[in-house]
């Protein structure tokens, strides 16, 4: 009789199945930590093991200090996690053993010996601008010390989500920087988080408030309340970019583009105007109508020479050969001065007029050819002069120019035409052979320049303190809704189109649009941060032109309250005839000079 019921195979199947289920797990990896963090924060540890049927797993934690912590069953291969702290900076062996649903252990893992620091902390609190420009970078510094003496990083929080990364490590005690370029306007906080090198992480360090705001002062100097009359002038010295002034016509000064004083030295003469600087940037030359020119190192500050047989009156206008060109306009004369070295001589001297008379400052056309206004001293009139460099009159105009009174001298657009603007009588505008081409009789430019942008449209300030913009055709196009200029400073021109004009009355930089409007304003004086409310100066009627920088800023002096750098996004000088006083910031008057 058959006595095989068919049970045997199913009893060896389920006899298997029951041997596997009791299989234990292979024994886990050695438990690791995503991050070394604060002495006494709960860390979270992790291991991975897999099971021989792929049936859920969870993990045991030796923690190494006598306390024992389990994970919830998941999937054989995923990790586990366990949640741990420690009240001290020993190090403690920690190891894992996995267990199956059937209570089925493997081997303890090998240990992972595990041992915190004490974390990196602030030395002093985050420092950094807490007013600044949007669209431009902006530093924050943080000097981060480690108890155990390890190198430390930072990573800055900006705010709003701005992406941030971990700076490189530098020694303890030293200061840590990084950039950001804010994209909006707003208030933020900045906030760093520190590590070692051994990635012990600190707790993030009290935040420090921001305001980004369309426009910014960086710093600025005030120094006792100086006066800067005269527009700043900017050269390089080596891979440099410095900044030139004279400081109440009495001192000349010199500083880099963060505010520091790199030399000063007194004056022998009293300049009202900008000195001008060499096409090496080595000399800068200034002087007066009573004791003559200067020229001074800009290396040191050092009079190089004195030169008290020719008087000036303005900037010197710098020619194409290195030969300066000034006038003294009680005596309406137009002389030549050539450096020599050690030394320097007048060449010529040309008397304009014939008599003693009136003139203005001059500047130099595109081909080398001096142009200066003169006039007899009690004539009504003004005559445009195209003086060739050897001293011989090229030609004068045939146009009768009202009385010019002020010394701002002629400009130039792109078709070598040359602008004189009158006191009385607007703008005019003369032919390269000095024919008239057209004159603007609606506006009354006072005694600023005048600013042509690469269209040869032109940007002057009223006697009313109103922006104008006139054609390249004589017309007049806007004046702005706004007092935000003075008849006494030249519109500066950044590359984007931006009009900058530097308003006396508030101490305050305007933007205008090509079309005339306000972009933004930036006041000099409430934008500066200090500790203690210092009293507004009292406006006295000088107010120097701005100048565009190409690190991105603009510079510009003022009534007590030092120089400024003021940043207010991406710009540069705009590629333009003539787009700043003088045309250049080294205020060369030369319209060919590039550098």
């Amino acid at each position: 009789m058959n006595t095989n019921t068919g049970l045997g195979p199913l009893v060896i199947c389920c006899l298997a199945a029951l041997l596997m289920m009791n299989c234990p797990a292979a024994a886990p990896s050695i438990p690791m930590v995503p991050f070394a963090g604060v002495v006494g924060d709960s860390l979270a540890f992790f291991t991975t093991a897999t099971e021989p049927k792929g049936h859920d797993i969870m993990f045991v934690f030796d923690l190494g200090d006598g306390s024992m912590d389990t994970t919830p069953f998941v999937k054989s291969g995923d990790s586990g996690y366990v949640c741990h702290s420690f009240p001290d900076t020993g190090t403690y062996s920690i190891r894992a053993r996995a267990v199956n649903r059937a209570g089925r252990e493997s081997d303890w893992s090998g240990a992972l010996e595990f041992s915190q620091s004490q974390p990196p902390h602030l030395d002093s609190c985050i420092t950094g601008q807490t007013w600044c420009a949007a669209r431009s970078w902006v530093k924050f510094k943080a000097v981060a010390a480690d108890p155990e003496g390890d190198s430390v990083a930072a990573r800055f929080s900006w705010g709003s989500g701005l992406p941030t990364e971990w700076t490189t490590l530098v020694a303890s005690g030293d200061t840590i920087v990084d950039s950001v370029k804010y994209p909006w306007t707003g208030v933020c906080t900045v906030r760093v988080t520190l590590r070692d090198q051994g990635y012990t992480i600190g707790r993030p360090a009290s935040g420090l408030p921001v305001k980004v705001t369309q426009a910014a002062v960086n710093w600025c100097t005030a120094i006792d309340e100086a006066y800067y009359d005269a527009s700043l002038v900017l050269g390089m010295q080596g891979d440099q970019l410095v900044i030139y002034a004279v400081r109440e016509d009495e001192e000349l000064a010199c500083f880099d583009t963060e505010g520091h004083v790199l030399w000063e030295q007194w004056l022998d003469v009293f300049a009202d105007y900008s000195p001008s600087l060499s096409r090496d940037c080595s000399r800068l030359y200034l002087g007066d109508d009573e004791h003559g020119i200067v020229c001074h190192a800009t290396a040191t500050g050092t009079l190089v020479w004195h030169l008290d047989s020719v008087m000036c009156e303005g900037t010197p206008a710098i020619g194409p050969d290195g030969a300066l060109y000034v006038t003294c306009p009680d005596r309406g004369t137009l002389s030549k001065v050539v450096d020599d070295g050690e030394s320097a001589h007048v060449e010529w001297s040309l008397l304009l007029t014939g008599e003693e008379g009136t003139s203005t400052g001059a500047t130099i056309g595109p081909d080398g050819t001096v142009y200066v206004a003169a006039g007899k001293l009690w004539d009504e009139h003004t005559r445009l002069f195209a003086v060739n460099p050897d001293g011989s009159i090229r030609w004068q105009d045939s146009t009768t120019i009202d009385r010019q009174q002020y010394e701002m001298p002629p400009v130039f657009d792109s078709e070598g035409r040359i602008l004189f603007a009158g006191e009385e009588a607007g703008i005019y505008c003369f032919y390269p052979d000095g024919s008239l081409a057209w004159h603007q009789r609606d506006i009354r430019p006072g005694e600023c320049g005048m600013a042509v942008a690469a269209d040869n449209s032109i940007y002057v300030s009223g006697e009313s303190g109103h922006i104008h913009r006139i054609t390249p055709d004589g017309e007049l196009d806007w004046t702005s809704d706004y007092w935000c200029g003075d008849d006494e400073n030249t519109p500066a021109l950044a590359s984007n189109g931006t009009i900058f004009v530097h308003s006396p009355e508030d101490d305050a930089l305007f933007a205008l649009s090509p079309t005339g409007t306000v972009l933004w304003q930036c006041w000099m004086y409430d934008s500066i941060v200090g500790d203690e409310p210092r009293p507004r100066p009292q406006y006295e009627g000088y107010c120097p032109s701005p100048v565009v920088a190409p690190d991105g800023n603009i510079y510009l002096g003022s009534e007590g309250l030092g120089i400024h750098s003021v940043s207010c996004g991406e710009i540069s000088p705009a590629d333009a005839p003539w787009p700043t006083y003088n045309h250049d910031a080294a205020r060369s008057g030369f319209a060919g000079r590039e550098d």
